[in-house]
């Protein structure tokens, strides 16, 4: 996908959010509707594209190599399956080693950076060490928690492709694998949670029921938090613990382990301790490894010691700095000797996309031009590597984003300054296009080429936390409620009938003069209330209340009361009364307002003043919850997907 066709795209996702914004917030002064329009199109609500590469890691050993330094010399059926013979990232060897040295794990590196192959590869040499034994029987060896059954499925497939791999070359080692979750089924007559659908999309070395994992528990456990605290407490599951079988447990595996902070994490880390206390009740005489896996747990080396504290405190278990595993890039070297232009890329793309096995006359023409001699008989896309690896530019945009993600536009406005802004994003387009297409004529030595960039495009949609306005120097809607000097800003809350704008806060300081502050909606709190205000800059069709619940109203809770409201201070006067501030006397500087208290014990009002529209809660704030504007963005997102 091209720059321009992410461009587009962003495009088109922000207008449709934009467009639903606008319709679900409707003002019926005219004014403000067009502000809010305009505040919609800020680049506080919607910023990107924004263009990342994924990062090349430090390549470190391969299984083939590390496997004999720990002990181990599998058949090469075995290493095919785990693919043996691809290096690993440098972090990973580490975590393996690591952990097959029975240390507890910390794999805080990036999103991309393979930290699943740093905790399974090791669970799977514990399995091959065992099945060498002869000790490989049923038995949970490996608890694997996820927050989301989505990453248990992910890892699912995962397992049941290596066990797929190893039937087909033919490896003596087998192991078994179940995801045991909410939606397993009992068994294969178990109709309400589709049994036959489960049977039928089986996996090689998969259970997919929880008798046969009760009878026979599998060598790796996925589930999740909810479902091990029942597997804990429920009878029916105690053969995955009781009897000696807690002995083979070996492994527990926390993945995402930063979403257990503060509630949650305490949660966890009891839920933990609880399962360790089951574990020795059920025969296991050793500490079990923990591994917790993260991409934003760390922000630097400098939190690596904060890092380790957290984990021992959630497994219970220790955890040195040494222990923390983190991610070392490889640097991109300066290696450019020359400029290419778009011409020159075009060049190169032709050429990639050639059906030709040889390089052709244009691609070996420019690299003399630039000084580049091509080996013989050298294919087409090693060639393209080639040249792109001497490119200043290329190399530039490399280099900036190994630094981390940055807008599209500010890098095609560095990357191309010779060219005009449109012909820039199209050189960046061609450019990043052709970058991801032709693979690093450096990991050719490894076995697995590498593109030059990798890269990811990123779309950033702020949430509404409330539209707020401020009539000095002139009257408009922000989406921020920052203040500025002598101008107040009010939270505004619509009616869903008619759009009618109120001003949301609270009038302290007694009812009668005071500073309009903001809503305090804790009803615990000894001072909870709102007030709405409603403006009476146009209001000529007020719906009228009967009169005698009006008075009685008034009398009770001062509604219906007309205030004048300063637009610089926020200070407040029932009408009839002199200014509460030195702005008062200034008719620029004052809003006429009519107090519309909400409903007792409540934080709502019980119809709109201006419509009389009652329904449920008629006057809400510019605030919307996830669902709407979820499913805009996904629908139109997944409408705009190349087929």
């Amino acid at each position: 996908m091209s720059v321009h066709d992410v461009l587009n795209m962003c495009g088109t996702i922000a207008a449709r959010y934009r467009g639903y914004l606008e319709t679900t917030f409707y003002f019926r002064d005219p004014l403000l509707r067009q502000s809010f329009a305009k505040a919609l199109e800020s680049e506080d609500l919607i910023k990107g594209p924004y263009l990342e590469s994924t990062p090349v890691f430090t390549r470190g050993a391969t299984p083939r190599t590390l496997l004999p330094e720990l002990g181990l010399n599998p058949d090469d059926a075995f290493l095919r399956a785990i693919e043996g013979d691809r290096p690993l990232w440098r972090h990973q060897e580490e975590a393996i080693r690591r952990i097959a040295a029975g240390r507890n794990v910390v794999v805080a590196t990036g999103t991309g950076s393979g930290k699943t192959e740093s905790f399974l590869l090791p669970i799977l040499f514990h399995l091959y060490r065992e099945f060498m034994m002869g000790s490989l029987c049923p038995g949970v060896r490996a608890l694997i928690l996820y927050p989301m059954n989505a990453l248990s499925n992910d890892q699912r497939d995962r397992l049941g492709a290596i066990a797929r791999r190893l039937h087909e070359y033919g490896s003596p080692f087998q192991f078994t694998f179940g995801q045991y979750i909410g939606e397993t089924p009992d068994n294969a007559g178990d109709s309400r949670r589709n049994a036959q659908r489960y049977e039928r999309e089986r996996l090689p070395g998969e259970l997919v029921f929880r008798d046969q994992m009760r009878s026979t528990p599998p060598h790796i456990l996925l589930t999740n938090y909810s479902m091990l605290e029942y597997l804990l407490i429920r009878p029916g599951d105690s053969p995955l613990f009781d009897d000696g079988q807690s002995r083979w447990w070996t492994f527990l595996v926390l993945d995402e382990a930063h979403q257990y902070r503060g509630t949650r994490g305490m949660e966890m880390a009891m839920l933990v301790r609880r399962l360790k206390q089951r574990l020795r009740q059920g025969g296991r005489d050793s500490p079990i490894q923990c591994v917790a896996t993260s991409a934003t747990l760390l922000g630097g080396e400098a939190d690596r010691n904060g890092v380790a504290r957290f984990a021992s405190a959630l497994f219970d278990a220790p955890f040195s700095e040494e222990d923390v595993i983190v991610g070392e890039r490889e640097t991109i070297p300066d290696d450019g000797h020359y400029t290419l232009s778009r011409d020159d890329y075009q060049v190169v793309q032709a050429a990639v996309e050639s059906p030709e096995g040889s390089v052709s006359a244009h691609l070996r023409a420019l690299a003399d031009r630039r000084g580049l001699q091509l080996p013989a008989g050298i294919p087409v896309v090693q060639a393209a590597g080639h040249i792109l690896l001497s490119d200043k530019r290329a190399t530039r945009l490399r280099q900036m984003l190994s630094e981390g993600p940055a807008h599209v536009r500010t890098i095609a406005d560095q990357l191309f300054p010779e060219l005009s802004g449109s012909e820039r994003l199209a050189g960046l387009s061609e450019l990043v296009q052709l970058l991801a297409a032709v693979p690093d004529p450096l990991s050719y030595n490894t076995g697995t080429p590498t593109p030059l960039l990798a890269p990811r495009y990123h779309l950033y949609l702020r949430s509404l936390e409330g539209a707020f306005v401020r009539y000095l120097p002139r009257r408009e809607v922000t989406l921020n409620r920052r203040q500025q000097e002598d101008a107040a800003c009010f939270e505004l809350a619509l009616c869903r009938e008619c759009g009618q704008h109120y001003l949301v806060g609270k009038l302290g300081g007694g009812s009668r003069t005071g500073q309009f502050t903001e809503a305090i909606r804790d009803p615990g709190h000894s001072e909870f209330g709102v007030d709405f205000l409603l403006p009476l800059e146009d209001q000529t069709d007020l719906i009228e209340e009967d009169e005698a619940t009006e008075e009685a109203e008034d009398q009770a809770r001062d509604q219906g009361r007309t205030y004048y409201l300063c637009l610089r201070c926020r200070a407040y006067w029932r009408e009839g009364l002199p200014p509460a501030c030195e702005h008062g006397s200034d008719a620029g500087s004052i809003l006429r307002v009519i107090r519309q208290r909400a409903r007792e014990g409540q934080d709502s009002l019980p119809h709109c003043t201006a419509c009389g529209y009652r329904g449920p809660d008629p006057v809400k704030e510019v605030i919307h919850g996830a669902d709407g504007p979820n499913a805009v963005i996904a629908t139109t997102l997944f409408q705009l997907l190349p087929s």
